[in-house]
């Protein structure tokens, strides 16, 4: 995940996973360290900033990827072994 430049890039999977990498959940959250699969309380994803929509005028919609059920699916099986990572479950 290129830092300085991620409102250009597809926030997909995979530059989800390489911010989870690098996320540290000691630190404090900023636009840099924070859990990019979090949902707030409404069930919102963050931008590539940590912001959520509706929640933070820093809220900007990211770029998507192409979606399909196989895609979807892929995902899905993705996200069951990430879940099994003791951070994932932290917030905050």
């Amino acid at each position: 995940v290129n830092l300085a430049n991620r409102a250009n890039e597809i926030w997909g999977y995979d530059a989800k996973k390489a911010m989870y990498d690098l996320w540290n959940p000691e630190a404090p959250r900023t636009y840099e360290n924070f859990n990019p699969f979090e949902r707030n309380d409404e069930g919102a994803m963050a931008d590539f900033n940590g912001c959520f929509p509706g929640q933070s005028r820093g809220y900007k919609s990211p770029l998507r990827p192409d979606q399909s059920w196989a895609i979807m699916q892929e995902e899905a099986a993705k996200m069951e072994i990430l879940k099994q990572d003791p951070k994932f479950s932290i917030t905050g």
